[in-house]
C-alpha cells in the first residue's frame, strides 16, 4: 500500500470531503438558481449574510483573503479566496459542510443567505479549465443498492474527488476491510483546485453542484468492496444556472442535437417554478386540510407546500375572519401577483395578523396590491417579508409610499430582489428616518 504523501490533518480533511457522498439525497430537486443575479462583491462582504449560520465566518474569510493576494489561473484575489475558504476546515462547522447540506436540501429558500458567496465561488470555478478525466471518491458504506445501472443520479453538493485510487486504498480512507463503495467517475467539468486550496492536494478535483451522472456499471470485487461506474452527462435543462447572466460558456456545452433555446431569466431572481397555478388541478382538499390543521394556531407555517393562487384564495378567505393567526409563513410556494391580490384583500379586513412572510415566490408587481392594502386599510401588520420575488426598480415608488405612510410596519424584508444600489440607498435612508428596520 502506498504511503500517504500528506499530513494526517490533510488526509483527514480530504477524507471528509471525499466521503460525504453518503449524504446525497438521491432525489430530483428544483434547480440551483437565483444566485446568478447577485452582484459580484468582495469575499468579506459576501459572507456577511452567513454570520449567524457559519461560526467565525468573518475571521476565516479575512484569513482567506490574506492568503490569496497573488492568485494563479487568472482569478482575482477574492475569487481565489472563495475557493480557499471552501476548503478550510474548522469546528464546530465550516463552509463546505454547511453549504453542501443546504445544497442537498429540497428547500431552496435556505440557500438565500449563501447567494453572494455562491456567486463568487462559482464565478471562480467557472474560470478554471474544465477537466475531462477519470476521478474517484468513496465511502465506508455499501451504497450499491442506491445506484441502479442505466439510471441517472444527481449529486447536489460540491463533490471532492481524487485522481489517485491509491489514496482511497489507504487505511485512513477506505482501508482493506468492512463495507466500502468506490465510485469511478468519467467527468466532463472537473476543476483542479490545488492552486487555491488550503490543503494543496495535487490531485483533488472538485465537481460542481447539481452534476448529473449516468450509472454505467457496477462491480462486486469481493472483500465487501463495491465499485460503481458513473459518467457525467449534460441534462436537457440546466440544474445549475451559470454565474453569468449572459450564460458565458465555461463548462462542456450541451449537445447541439438537443436544440434547446436558453432564455435568460435575468428578470427573475428565481425562475418560474415547475407546476404553476394554471397547470394544477384546482382541488381544494390539500389547502382545506392545511387550514384545518392550523385553524387554532397563532403561527401558520405553510412553507414549501406548492400552494397555487387558487389555494391562496381559499386561504385568504379563511384568514379574513380567523382571529387566531398572528404569523403567516408562505415561503417558497407558487404565488403570483394574482395570489398577492387575494392576500391584499385579506389584509384589508384582517386585524389580527402581525407577520406576513411570502418570500421566494413569483409575486413581482403584486407587491403593489400588498403595499396599497397596508397603506390605506391595515394598521396592525408589523412585518412584511417579500424577499426574492422579482421586485424591480419600477416598484420603488410604491415601496417608498408604504414606508412613508404605514402606521404599524416596523420591519420590511426586501433582499434578493432586482433593486439598484441607488434605490437601495434611498429606501435605507427613508426607512431609517421612519425607524423601520429594512433588510436588503
Amino acid at each position: 500500500m502506498a504511503a500517504s504523501k500528506f499530513s494526517d490533518e490533510e488526509d483527514e480533511c480530504q477524507l471528509k470531503r471525499i466521503s460525504d457522498v453518503k449524504f446525497e439525497p438521491g432525489k430530483m430537486f428544483l434547480p440551483i438558481e437565483g444566485y446568478e443575479n447577485m452582484p459580484l462583491i468582495p469575499l468579506e462582504e459576501a459572507v456577511l449574510p452567513l454570520v449567524n449560520t457559519v461560526p467565525d465566518i468573518r475571521r476565516k474569510a479575512y484569513i482567506a483573503v490574506q492568503r490569496c493576494q497573488e492568485p494563479q489561473d487568472g482569478l482575482t484575489p477574492n475569487e481565489s479566496a472563495s475557493i480557499f475558504l471552501y476548503t478550510l476546515e474548522w469546528s464546530p462547522d465550516c463552509v463546505y459542510s454547511l453549504l453542501n447540506s443546504t445544497l442537498r436540501s429540497e428547500h431552496r429558500q435556505h440557500l438565500l443567505p449563501w447567494f453572494s458567496y455562491l456567486k463568487l465561488l462559482l464565478t471562480a470555478l467557472w474560470k478554471l479549465p474544465s477537466q475531462k478525466i477519470v476521478v474517484h471518491r468513496g465511502v465506508r458504506l455499501d451504497l450499491s443498492k442506491d445506484y441502479v445501472k442505466g439510471k441517472a443520479q444527481v449529486w447536489w453538493g460540491f463533490s471532492s474527488t481524487t485522481q489517485s485510487v491509491e489514496i482511497l486504498e489507504s487505511e485512513l480512507f477506505l482501508g482493506k476491510s468492512g463495507e466500502r463503495t468506490l465510485f469511478t467517475i468519467e467527468c466532463l467539468n472537473g476543476k483542479l483546485i490545488k492552486n487555491h486550496s488550503y490543503y494543496a492536494f495535487e490531485d483533488e478535483v472538485l465537481l460542481l453542484p447539481a452534476t448529473q451522472f449516468q450509472i454505467t456499471g457496477k462491480l462486486d470485487l469481493g472483500n465487501s468492496i463495491h465499485t460503481i461506474m458513473l459518467k457525467e452527462v449534460v441534462p436537457p435543462f440546466p440544474l445549475l444556472e451559470p454565474p453569468f447572466i449572459e450564460k458565458v460558456p465555461a463548462i462542456a456545452s450541451r449537445p447541439s442535437s438537443s436544440k434547446i433555446t436558453v432564455v435568460s431569466n435575468a428578470s427573475f431572481d428565481v425562475a418560474p417554478k415547475i407546476g404553476t397555478a394554471t397547470s394544477k388541478k384546482q382541488d381544494d382538499k390539500k389547502i382545506r386540510d392545511l387550514i384545518e390543521g392550523c385553524r387554532a394556531e397563532a403561527e401558520w407555517n405553510l412553507d414549501s407546500k406548492e400552494l397555487t393562487d387558487f389555494e391562496i384564495r381559499l386561504l385568504a378567505e379563511e384568514l379574513t375572519t380567523n382571529k387566531n393567526c398572528k404569523k403567516l409563513v408562505l415561503w417558497d410556494n407558487e404565488i403570483t401577483e394574482v395570489g398577492a391580490q387575494y392576500l391584499a384583500d385579506m389584509l384589508k379586513k384582517n386585524r389580527k395578523l402581525k407577520y406576513l412572510m411570502v418570500g421566494m415566490n413569483m409575486i413581482g408587481k403584486g407587491v403593489q396590491s400588498l403595499c396599497e392594502a397596508l397603506k390605506h386599510h391595515n394598521s396592525t401588520l408589523t412585518t412584511l417579508d417579500v424577499q426574492c420575488n422579482s421586485i424591480g426598480n419600477d416598484l420603488i415608488d410604491t415601496i417608498r409610499g408604504l414606508i412613508k405612510t404605514s402606521k404599524s410596519l416596523d420591519a420590511l424584508y426586501l433582499g434578493w430582489n432586482r433593486i439598484s444600489e441607488e434605490n437601495r440607498h434611498k429606501l435605507q435612508n427613508l426607512a431609517k428616518a421612519r425607524r423601520i428596520r429594512l433588510y436588503l
